[in-house]
């Protein structure tokens, strides 16, 4: 798959009120506008910039694509056809996505020049080529871009699209349409998805992220939320699963929470911990959070702290609290450990003294003696008798059954 190469377009220009007209006007869903614009139509300036511009048309579900070429629309191209041609592939790429992807968009194409080279529209393409070559090592030249195609949606520019003449060598024009198709997937579509689950149109992600779900993870990740976000827990779960498969860690992370609350899935705490530790080694700290948390509540302090640890450092919220908790029950734990060790040598003691040294339960070593008191203290009143001493037959069947002897 060619990689898109994307960067923020600010290019100078303001548009005829007649442009704004056609722009904002309401459309029923999936409806598609062209509009080709060369020759003296508009003219730069007034603070205008096609991010402006784009943010300010861009709404009520209006998708708006601003793609300026840079050439004549009568030269050649290494395609063999004219810019004009070209960007009528271009306009065609955009119908396709109107109607594959139901949503309601209207493309503006513009050219460097008009075909007498009375207005030059060269300026916005050099500007945009100067802020895209400040981080490059290897500069690109103007003469290396085709077109750059911004693409802004709610109010937002969602990416931009870069055609490159290494892109279209030997490429014909319906490989490069297919290309383009590929960019609005990979690229433009992510984006409108992502911003259609922040406004919880989940409807709309779930429409958008579909056609790109069978390859690309980010899809299968975001179709996971946007199924949640539904409370769709059961195809929430089959794509986070797919994502998860596929090494996309923050999807381990949230498949993990459904299995130990049980969403969509059979509740099972071991592959809620196989995979939120499989997130956490990942690198997720809110995964480690979790870990973190679970093994706190079990009582199982030394594994609590290691991935407290870890969340803390990354800032977790509530995770450096948690940890100073966990630590304070260590020590507690380290204390009732030692007070259980002595109670268990005093048991040792009396069965010695009540029962002498032949009895099997002197020959425990004490370690088992630790065990078997331990056992004992869950029913302390069932192994003593009414004067407070041991019923030793008790305990002596009780260690048989622990196969203590």
């Amino acid at each position: 798959m060619l990689k898109i190469i994307a960067f923020v377009v600010k290019i100078v220009f303001c548009l005829t009120p007649a442009l704004h007209t056609q722009a904002a006007s309401s459309k029923p869903a999936s409806a598609f506008s062209a509009a080709n614009h060369f020759g003296g139509e508009i003219s730069y300036g007034a603070n205008q910039t096609p991010d402006s511009v784009g943010k300010k048309l861009a709404k009520d579900g209006l998708v708006v694509v601003i793609t300026h070429i840079n050439g004549k629309p009568e030269d050649p191209t290494e395609l063999g056809i004219s810019f004009k041609e070209l960007g009528d592939v271009k306009l065609d790429a955009s119908k396709q996505v109107s109607n594959r992807f139901d949503v309601n968009l209207n493309h503006f194409l513009f050219y460097t020049q008009d075909g007498n080279g009375a207005t030059n529209y060269l300026l916005p393409l050099k500007i945009t080529l100067g802020r895209y070559n400040e981080n490059r090592k290897r500069p690109l030249l103007i003469d290396d871009i085709y077109a750059v195609s911004s693409v802004y949606y709610r109010g937002e520019m969602m990416s931009d699209v870069v055609t490159l003449k290494s892109q279209l060598t030997g490429a014909t024009s319906e490989q490069y349409l297919r290309y383009l198709l590929t960019s609005w997937v990979t690229n433009s579509m992510m984006q409108m998805a992502k911003s259609a689950i922040k406004s919880n149109d989940n409807d709309l992600a779930i429409r958008l992220l579909k056609p790109a779900s069978k390859t690309v993870e980010d899809a299968q990740f975001f179709l996971g939320v946007a199924y949640h976000q539904k409370k769709d827990y059961k195809n929430s779960a089959f794509w986070l699963k797919k994502a998860s498969d596929n090494e996309y860690i923050i999807a381990s992370y949230l498949l993990g929470d459904m299995y130990r609350r049980g969403q969509g899935l059979e509740k099972n705490v071991s592959e809620y911990l196989r995979l939120t530790q499989k997130a956490a080694e990942a690198g997720d700290a809110r995964a480690a959070y979790s870990l973190g948390q679970y093994y706190h509540y079990e009582y199982q302090s030394e594994a609590a702290i290691k991935w407290l640890n870890i969340a803390a450092q990354a800032g977790v919220a509530g995770a450096e609290s948690l940890k100073q908790d966990s630590i304070e029950y260590r020590k507690l734990q380290q204390s009732l450990l030692q007070s259980r060790k002595e109670v268990a040598k005093i048991n040792s003691t009396l069965a010695l003294i009540d029962l002498g040294g032949g009895h099997p339960l002197n020959k425990l070593s004490e370690s088992q003696w630790f065990l078997l008191t331990q056992k004992m203290d869950e029913n302390a009143e069932f192994y003593e008798n009414d004067n407070g001493d041991f019923n030793w037959v008790r305990v002596s069947d009780l260690a048989r059954r622990m196969k203590l002897f």
